[in-house]
């Protein structure tokens, strides 16, 4: 049976958005891939705007969910980071996976954003770091990680690493900025288990800067 309208609309769209931008794709496009007419489109879809909300919300509740269900299967945080690379890797393999769907689009933005666009992001950014920090609290209690660990710093840099190398994979398209994720929580998890701090900014900064360095080099 053939999909319905609003989900051929919304697979259209998807694939549109992720891989040229939202700012970059026309409605005509959207008509053409998802084989609509227009009447059809806006019978679901008020406009380009609400149906860009529509994919917003679609990918939060996608991301959000396939992080969940890492938790679920790896109580211990440091499974759980490794297997979270490895999930981004396989999805790029399967071209399943082109960026990071809400840098892409909030960078096709005009500036200053749409404000209903603005709202989406931060709640989409909220509930990330939000989820990763229920998941320390709930390890920390498990005995996992040292509840005396920064967790929320943890969930805010666990987050700072993902976009970092999904960025630099996306404008290099070296594949090896997945093994410095893999690093990066490695050594944040150790910082975990141990309740150091994060590391200062500065250290921070320059070991970043090394080993992107020694990337480059390589």
């Amino acid at each position: 049976m053939r999909p319905a309208v609003r989900d051929r609309v919304m697979a259209a769209a998807a694939q549109l958005f992720s891989r040229q931008g939202y700012g970059a794709t026309a409605m005509r496009q959207i008509f053409a891939n998802a084989d609509v007419v227009p009447a059809s489109l806006y019978d679901h879809f008020a406009s380009k705007k609400d149906l860009g909300l529509a994919y917003l919300q679609a990918e939060e509740q996608r991301t959000l969910a396939d992080l969940q269900t890492l938790m679920q299967q790896y109580p211990d945080p440091q499974r759980f980071l490794q297997a979270w690379v490895a999930l981004k890797r396989r999805q790029i393999a399967q071209r399943k996976f082109f960026g990071c769907p809400f840098a892409r689009f909030s960078m096709n933005l005009e500036s200053p954003p749409d404000t209903a666009f603005a709202r989406a992001l931060r709640r989409v950014a909220q509930r990330w770091r939000l989820l990763l920090l229920q998941y320390f609290r709930a390890a920390a209690r498990a005995g996992w990680i040292s509840p005396e660990a920064d967790l929320a710093g943890a969930a805010k840099e666990a987050l700072c690493i993902y976009q970092g190398a999904i960025a630099m994979w996306r404008l290099s398209g070296d594949a090896r900025y997945f093994q410095l994720m893999k690093s990066q929580y490695l050594q944040l998890y150790d910082r975990l288990r141990s309740g150091r701090p994060p590391l200062p900014r500065h250290s921070s900064s320059k070991g970043a800067g090394n080993r992107a360095l020694a990337l480059k080099r390589s």
